[in-house]
């Protein structure tokens, strides 16, 4: 009876590792969404399914003074826009001006995080009202804007208000995109994944790469907060992030006419997120030097240390993998990835 009992018990202790041991690979298996995947959830989630498209991105300002704190989405005014969170409603200003702003905010307190929606008209909710992921909020309107589109930004906290982005260049708020992927994906949240990591880590640096711009130049600056101007890198120029801070800055080296110049930008010039996915290469791959694909710039090998940073429309990935000395950026095709 004994020894029954001591085999039952051996049984059961084996199941339960074997649980948790499937648990554990799960999560760490678990795929991070692309940028360009993020959004169409965001999108298809804001107009219902209706199309629309992302017009600027978080801190993608370019004819702009300032730091866009948000991300703007568009399909046309008059349509329908939802929620994209289930979430307590704790700001409503209405208006029928286009020249006064409206602002919807609402609460998501088991994240607690606030997002907010910018430009809308007609809102049809109400302060203290609860909403579902889904539900009509408001139609898409031109508050306090030069063309009908919908802002919106996440706050940490309890914040009813947005933050100033229009000729601001201090950035309060950090990348919406982990946080939409967390309510987004799957219709819940994402297990915690240890292969993210921050890119102010000081592992990843310094990293040779190029802005993700392909027809403008980009501004520098002469201090980390970007505030005074120091200059502008071409899109061709071949740069070295060499510090990353708090504020999603970055201070890089670019060419000049005379050598090489330090100053600051935003790190969104040149990345599309402020966290890095590492993924696995399922053979040796080339890396190219733009997402077009046409110029080889090196070899990454199944053994190196890879982070997926950014996509194209394509579907193109662009990658940091480990090089002598530092990092490299580059794109390979996302059919390379396990």
């Amino acid at each position: 009876m004994v020894r029954n009992k001591t085999s039952i018990l051996r049984y059961i202790s084996f199941i339960m590792i074997m649980c948790i041991a499937a648990l554990g690979f799960s999560t760490v298996e678990s795929k991070a969404l692309s940028h360009s995947e993020i959004n169409s959830l965001v999108i298809k989630t804001l107009y219902n399914g209706q199309g629309g498209k992302m017009t600027c991105d978080f801190d993608g300002y370019k004819n702009t003074k300032g730091r866009h704190e948000g991300v703007d989405y568009k399909l046309k005014e008059g349509k329908n826009v939802h929620s994209i969170i289930s979430g307590k409603v704790i700001r409503v200003t209405n208006t029928s001006s286009n020249s006064k702003l409206s602002t919807l905010a609402i609460y998501d307190a088991s994240n607690d995080k606030t997002v907010i929606y910018l430009h809308t008209k007609n809102i049809c909710v109400k302060n203290g009202q609860n909403v579902k992921k889904g539900q009509k909020v408001a139609q898409e309107g031109n508050r306090a804007a030069g063309s009908a589109h919908t802002h919106i930004e996440v706050r940490e906290g309890k914040t009813p208000s947005a933050a100033k982005s229009v000729n601001d260049y201090n950035l309060e708020n950090q990348s919406p995109y982990s946080y939409f992927e967390k309510v987004l994906k799957g219709g819940g949240s994402v297990p915690s994944n240890s292969s993210k990591k921050y890119l102010s880590h000081n592992e990843f640096k310094p990293i040779t790469t190029y802005t993700k711009t392909t027809s403008q130049r980009v501004n520098t600056y002469k201090d980390k907060n970007l505030k005074h101007y120091s200059g502008q890198i071409f899109v061709n120029d071949q740069c070295k992030i060499l510090e990353f801070y708090s504020n999603n800055s970055c201070k890089v080296s670019y060419p000049v006419s005379k050598g090489y110049k330090t100053a600051y930008t935003s790190l969104y010039r040149f990345f599309d997120y402020n966290t890095i996915t590492r993924v696995y290469l399922k053979s040796n791959t080339a890396v190219y030097e733009k997402s077009d694909m046409k110029k080889k710039i090196g070899t990454s090998y199944a053994s190196d240390t890879v982070y997926m940073v950014g996509t194209s429309k394509t579907k193109n990935v662009k990658i940091v993998y480990n090089i002598s000395g530092g990092y490299k950026a580059g794109w390979i095709s996302s059919s390379k990835i396990k």
